[in-house]
């Protein structure tokens, strides 16, 4: 089989394996595709452009990223585009996942729909500003797709795909490159080290107790802007896509919203772009889940804490580990993870948590009206 990291040894492969995919022309798709992974637009044919990803196995202390993740990202899809009907929205900003077209489970070959103009969301509003209005439609839009997604998770339809998903290490590798380099990460941040006990940060670093079972469902593993889509041209209605679900697993949704909500604080920390708050006030008044627990919330704050810490110096695009930025960012999220600890609501109140924590007091409200309605 042809070296299918290079583009030369991909379209190699398709000629001789799959003929009725040779593709020509093939770009390769800088940033995006996801970890260890060659992504590739291409041209069939009959010049329909399309997206070609291969994975491969990769590794690091405490992780591994087996290629059979390309199994799971294509099962997931797939059963996506089945039951699409469930996710259809008809507002100013849509989401979509990737369509695809074709798997080939030998090479960790995927070939999908190639959606065009567009650009990771992340490098977007580094550069760009958007209207607040529509960041608030971004954020409602994004809401909504994720509760339905994690209520479907959560059901019957997705049983099957769900015991699938339970045979992967994604859980705990998310644990281990989060909460499992806590510890490591304040190394660069000497003046906040003193700030948890030994026996803090070890719990900080164990796997958590399971959750109820009734919460567990299909989550997307790596929810942040840098799988977001959007078309640069802002058209109306916006569709924006949702891509690499190789990652997903078995969870609870917080971990989800603490991601998300995570990156887009930094986008606000670091280019100063207040609309990203706006898009996670905007996705906490779509995320309609009644069940939507404190001890979530405090799950979801505690992730945000965490990746403040532990990504942004590792990344690359946020600056030096050393800038004041930096310092801050971490400051913050030790903060957060200490408030977390400490079961401090009234510390999220005012910032960009305070809607989530809002929605969980006004979610249990209005169980409490419920019950005494009944009584």
């Amino acid at each position: 089989m042809p070296h299918l990291l290079t583009p030369e040894g991909l379209q190699e492969y398709l000629r001789t394996s799959h003929p009725q995919w040779e593709c020509t022309d093939l770009e390769v798709l800088s940033g995006s595709g996801g970890v260890a992974n060659l992504t590739c637009r291409a041209k069939l044919s009959n010049q329909r452009q399309v997206v070609l990803k291969h994975a491969e196995s990769v590794s690091g202390p405490g992780w591994s990223f087996p290629a059979s993740r390309a199994v799971d990202e294509n099962a997931v899809l797939t059963v996506l585009q089945s039951q699409q009907d469930i996710f259809d929205q008809d507002g100013p900003v849509r989401v979509q996942v990737p369509t695809p077209l074709a798997f080939f489970q030998e090479s960790c070959v995927q070939i999908s729909k190639y959606v065009p103009g567009g650009e990771d969301l992340r490098s977007f509003l580094s550069r760009e500003t958007i209207p607040t209005e529509l960041a608030n439609q971004i954020g409602k839009a994004f809401g909504s797709w994720a509760q339905r997604y994690h209520a479907w998770g959560r059901s019957a339809a997705a049983a099957e795909l769900r015991q699938r998903l339970k045979e992967n290490n994604n859980v705990t590798m998310k644990h281990n490159l989060n909460c499992g380099i806590f510890e490591p990460s304040l190394d660069n941040f000497p003046e906040l080290s003193n700030t948890f006990s030994a026996a803090e940060l070890n719990d900080l670093k164990a796997m958590p107790p399971p959750p109820p079972s009734d919460r567990l469902g299909i989550i997307h593993g790596d929810f942040w802007c840098g799988n977001i889509l959007i078309p640069t041209s802002l058209p109306n209605p916006l569709t924006l896509t949702l891509l690499d679900f190789e990652l997903a697993q078995v969870s609870t949704p917080p971990h989800d919203i603490g991601q998300l909500f995570a990156e887009l604080y930094l986008l606000f920390h670091f280019k100063h772009r207040s609309e990203a708050l706006t898009i996670i006030e905007g996705f906490m008044l779509a995320y309609e889940d009644p069940a939507l627990s404190l001890d979530e919330a405090f799950t979801a704050a505690k992730d945000f804490g965490v990746h403040l810490v532990t990504w942004p110096w590792r990344v690359g695009w946020w600056g030096d580990v050393k800038s004041e930025a930096m310092v801050e960012c971490a400051g913050y999220g030790v903060k957060c993870v200490r408030a977390v600890l400490d079961e401090d609501v009234g510390f999220f109140l005012g910032g960009p948590l305070g809607c989530l924590f809002r929605k969980v007091a006004s979610e249990r409200n209005r169980g409490l009206e419920r019950r005494l309605g009944s009584a």
